[in-house]
C-alpha cells in the first residue's frame, strides 16, 4: 500500500514540484536578485505568520480526520476547523502587518503589506485544503490541486510581470493562481458540510491540546528555515538575500520534493494502522517508512552535489549562478538532515501524542541557528549562513531522536543503510566522472545512468531478500 500510495503522490506532487522548478527559472530570468531578496522576505513573513496562526489547525485536521469514521464527527471536525479559520484570519491580519514593519522591505509600503496579508490567508487555505485531501488519502485530487495552483500562479505572474509590475506582479500572480484553484474544492469539501450548529467546543479542545504545542515547534522550525535571510538582508544586502533564497528554493523544488511525496503518501497509513493494528505494526511501518525515505533521497543528495554545476547552470538565471554554485553541497546535507528529522525523526511525537516534547530540540536549534547567523554572516559571508544552518539541523535531529525514541521506538535499519550507501556510492563515482559534461541532454542522461547504475547496484545487493519476498508471495498464492 505505501509504494502503491508513494508512486501516485509522485506524479500527484511530482508534477507540481516540476512546474516549480520551471517557475524559478522563469523568475530567476525576470527579476534582480535585489527584486527576489524582497520576495523571500515577504515569502518568509508569510511562513511565520502561517506556522504561528495556521499551522496547529492543519496538523489537528490531518491527526483527528483519519481516527474518525462516524460522518457526524467529520462533519465537526470541518465545521470547527472552518469557522476557527475564519477567527484565525482576523489574527493573521495583524500578525502579518506587525513583522512587516519589522523586518522594513522596501517597495511600495502599502500594497506589499496589503499583499502580504492576502498571500497568508490564500496559502493558508490552500494548506487547510491539501491537508484535508492526505487525511482522506484522495492523492490524485491532491494533484490536481496542487498542479492548479502551481500552474495557475505561473502564467499569472509570468503575465502580471510582463506587464512591468516586477515582484508586485509576482506575489499577484501567486495570489489569483491560489484563489482561483481554490473555489471548486471550497465548494465541494466544506460548503457541503459545515454549519454553525456543527461546531464543537470539545473538538476545538482536542485541536488545540494536540496542535498548539506543535505551534511553537514550526515557529521555531521556520526559524532555523528562514532567519538565515533575515540576517543576510541586515548584514549583506538584498541581493545576497535574493541569491540565497533561489539556491533554497531550488532545493525545496527538487530534493525536498521527493522527501515531502514519500511523508504524504506514508504518514496517513501509519495513523490508520496506529489506530486499526496497533503500536508494533506502527513501529514496523515506521521502519518501512525510514527505508524508502533513505532510498530515495540518499542517491538523489550524492547525485545532485556531484552535478551541482551543470544543475545550478540550467535552472538559476546567470546573475544568481556563481554564489549559488558554493551554497548548493552545504544547504542539500542541511535540507537531507532536516527531511529526515521532519518525516520521520518528528513522527514518534504525533504518534505518542506527546508534541510539548517535540519543542525541546527545535528550541535548542532556533536558538543556536540564530546565534550562530549573528557570529558567522559577518564574518564568512552568504556561506556562513549555509554552515549556521547546517550545524542547526544537525544539533536538533540528535536532540530529536534521543527524546523521541524514549517516546516512540524509533529503529536504524544499519543493514539496509549500509547497502543502499555502497549502492549509492557506487552511482557517485560513475557521475563524478561525467559531472564535467553541460546542457539539458547531458543532465538527462547523467541521471538515467545514475539511476540504471543504483538500480542495478541495489538489484545484487537486496537480492536475497527480492527471492525471499517471491518465495512468501508465492507461498501464499498457493504455488
Amino acid at each position: 500500500m505505501l509504494i502503491k500510495h508513494t508512486g501516485i503522490y509522485f506524479l500527484s506532487h511530482g508534477v507540481p514540484g516540476i512546474v516549480g522548478l520551471l517557475s524559478l527559472m522563469i523568475y530567476t530570468r525576470m527579476l534582480s536578485p535585489e527584486q527576489y531578496g524582497v520576495y523571500a522576505l515577504i515569502i518568509v513573513i508569510t511562513g511565520l505568520s502561517n506556522s504561528i496562526i495556521f499551522e496547529w489547525l492543519r496538523l489537528s485536521l490531518l491527526r483527528f480526520l483519519p481516527a474518525n469514521s462516524d460522518d457526524s464527527n467529520n462533519r465537526k471536525i470541518l465545521s470547527t476547523s472552518f469557522i476557527s479559520f475564519l477567527v484565525l484570519m482576523i489574527i493573521a491580519l495583524l500578525a502579518s502587518s506587525i513583522v512587516f514593519f519589522i523586518m522594513d522591505i522596501e517597495g511600495n509600503q502599502l500594497i506589499l503589506i496589503t499583499l502580504t496579508i492576502i498571500l497568508t490567508w490564500s496559502q493558508s487555505w490552500f494548506a487547510l485544503n491539501i491537508t484535508l485531501l492526505r487525511a482522506r488519502q484522495s492523492p490524485v485530487y491532491y494533484g490536481v490541486l496542487s498542479f492548479a495552483k502551481s500552474t495557475l500562479s505561473l502564467l499569472f505572474s509570468i503575465f502580471f510581470m510582463n506587464i512591468g509590475l516586477s515582484v508586485y506582479g509576482l506575489l499577484l500572480g501567486i495570489i489569483s493562481g491560489t484563489l482561483i484553484s481554490l473555489i471548486l474544492p471550497t465548494i465541494r469539501f466544506w460548503f457541503t458540510n459545515i454549519s454553525l450548529h456543527n461546531y464543537d467546543v470539545k473538538t476545538l479542545k482536542d485541536f488545540t491540546s494536540y496542535g498548539l504545542p506543535l505551534t511553537l515547534t514550526f515557529a521555531m522550525n521556520l526559524i532555523i528555515n528562514s532567519s538565515d535571510r533575515v540576517f543576510i538582508k541586515a548584514y549583506l544586502g538584498s541581493y545576497e538575500t535574493g541569491v540565497y533564497s533561489v539556491a533554497y528554493d531550488l532545493i525545496q523544488n527538487t530534493f525536498l520534493n521527493l522527501m515531502v511525496i514519500i511523508n504524504l503518501a506514508a504518514f496517513p497509513i501509519v495513523l490508520k494502522g496506529l489506530r486499526e493494528r496497533g503500536t508494533e505494526y506502527a513501529t514496523k511501518q515506521l521502519k518501512k517508512n525510514f527505508s524508502i525515505l533513505l532510498l530515495i533521497s540518499l542517491p538523489s543528495l550524492i547525485g545532485m552535489i556531484i552535478l551541482n554545476d551543470n544543475i545550478v547552470n540550467l535552472f538559476i538565471g546567470p546573475e544568481y549562478q556563481q554564489l549559488s554554485k558554493k551554497l548548493m553541497p552545504i544547504l542539500l546535507i542541511s535540507i537531507f538532515l532536516h527531511g529526515f528529522k521532519l518525516y520521520y525523526v518528528d513522527l514518534t511525537y504525533q504518534l505518542g501524542s506527546k508534541t510539548n516534547l517535540q519543542v525541546i530540540p527545535i528550541i535548542v536549534a532556533a536558538a543556536l541557528n540564530i546565534f550562530l547567523n549573528y557570529v558567522f554572516i559577518p564574518k564568512y559571508g552568504i556561506e556562513g549562513a549555509a554552515y549556521s544552518t547546517l550545524i542547526s539541523y544537525g544539533v536538533s535531529i540528535i536532540i530529536s531522536w534521543y527524546i523521541g525514541n524514549k517516546i516512540f521506538k524509533l529503529s536504524f535499519p544499519c543493514f539496509v543503510f549500509i547497502k543502499i550507501a555502497f549502492a549509492s556510492g557506487l552511482m557517485g563515482i560513475l557521475l563524478f566522472y561525467l559531472r564535467d559534461y553541460k546542457g539539458v541532454i547531458a543532465l538527462i542522461l547523467q541521471i538515467l545512468v545514475g539511476i540504471i547504475v543504483y538500480a542495478f547496484a541495489l538489484l545484487l545487493l537486496f537480492l536475497k531478500e527480492i527471492k525471499s519476498s517471491k518465495g512468501t508471495f508465492n507461498r501464499a498464492k498457493g504455488i
